[in-house]
């Protein structure tokens, strides 16, 4: 059984502080240069277009922690955060959640 630390974060945008995309990694601030790289390189998704047009206009995504935990779990709190912010928010998030490997 993997025990390895996890964290759902959230990305959003510091002209509005609308969150705009939830995830979860295992790797911490790691997972947010990814993001920012794969939109540079020109990713296709809304995410990427998203984070790039930020970075096109000199500012970057805001990076936040919302909930920590270990081991089994992620998934269902990741599509319980997705779920959450829905309800409010234009997630660029293309699934429900908890079927990605962090």
């Amino acid at each position: 059984m993997d025990q390895r630390p996890w964290e759902i974060y959230t990305l959003s945008d510091p002209r509005t502080d609308a969150i705009r995309y939830v995830g979860v990694t295992f790797r911490a601030r790691q997972r947010f240069n990814e993001h920012l790289s794969r939109a540079m390189r020109g990713g296709k998704t809304y995410r990427d277009c998203w984070i790039r047009s930020l970075v096109n206009a000199g500012i970057r995504p805001v990076y936040q922690v919302i909930e920590h935990g270990q081991g089994d779990g992620w998934q269902d709190r990741e599509r319980f955060w997705i779920a959450h912010y829905r309800l409010e928010c234009k997630l660029t998030n293309l699934t429900d959640g908890g079927d990605g490997t962090p």
